[in-house]
């Protein structure tokens, strides 16, 4: 596949007629995909094993324990709710008529947007509770 990309692009260069259909071909196969943004960390701290992972399903997650999706039921988390923490631009714009929206409409409905346990400053059980002074 990378000889039929090269030898298209030979032709190009060269001023004779290349065949598209051989090129377009191979060119997605020849080169990699670009490589999705990544998340920032507090992203990848709220969602972390939210889903399970498609790899570990068909037996080819080469990440183990340091994979950021789910290899089992029981690792599973809830995934954070983010609705109404952003405002709705098609509603600041006039455009937004759905009531059932998951964007703020208007500074009343905003909420907070979820925090990472590990940044959370409050107690998430009796463990965590401090006592004494």
């Amino acid at each position: 596949i990378l000889s039929q990309a090269f030898a298209a692009l030979s032709e190009a260069a060269a001023g004779r007629p290349a065949d598209p259909a051989a090129a377009m071909n191979a060119y997605p196969a020849a080169w990699p995909a670009p490589a999705p943004p990544a998340a920032s960390p507090m992203a990848a701290t709220l969602l972390k094993k939210t889903r399970m992972c498609a790899f570990h399903l068909q037996g080819m997650c080469l990440r183990g324990d340091a994979c950021s999706f789910a290899h089992a039921i029981d690792q599973l988390q809830t995934a954070p709710d983010f609705r109404k923490t952003r405002l709705c631009q098609a509603f600041e714009m006039g455009w937004c008529q759905d009531k059932d929206c998951d964007f703020a409409h208007g500074q009343s409905e905003l909420r907070a947007k979820p925090r990472s346990i590990e940044q959370c400053r409050l107690a998430h059980g009796g463990d965590e509770l401090r006592t004494g002074g």
